[in-house]
């Protein structure tokens, strides 16, 4: 839905509850993918990005009620690194990996008077390099 139509930025068509938030020194590439995901979203809703608000990382902490889109290129956006232990793709010892839950193969165990088989832990996990 995201690639389709920008949601759940786009819920509001001005994205006036998103905050774009860039490294705190954006390249060349990290304004490009600004412009090209705000034109997108722009393209899907009809109307321009007239809401939206754009900070550093170091102004993170201000954008509490809002939508966050976090833009980076390589390493430099230091809340990848500040989130990494909450974000479902993590990079340990230059090699990169995400991890899948089993959940949507276990719906007919949904309830379950087993307080381990109701954690949803992750049973599989990828590894990838560049």
């Amino acid at each position: 839905v995201f690639k389709d139509s920008g949601f759940p930025f786009t819920r509001m068509a001005d994205l006036s509850e998103t905050s774009v938030i860039l490294p705190n020194e954006p390249g060349p590439a990290d304004l490009s993918a600004y412009l090209t995901v705000l034109g997108r979203f722009g393209d899907s809703t009809g109307y321009p990005a007239t809401g939206v608000k754009v900070v550093h990382a170091d102004q993170v902490a201000e954008q509490r009620d809002r939508d966050l889109l976090v833009l980076a290129s390589g390493n430099n956006q230091p809340l990848l690194e500040q989130w990494q232990n909450l974000l479902p793709a993590k990079d340990e010892a230059a090699a990169q990996f995400f991890e899948l839950s089993d959940l949507p193969l276990r719906l007919r165990n949904w309830i379950s008077p087993d307080t381990k088989t109701n954690l949803r832990e992750a049973r599989s996990s990828f590894r990838f390099s560049a």
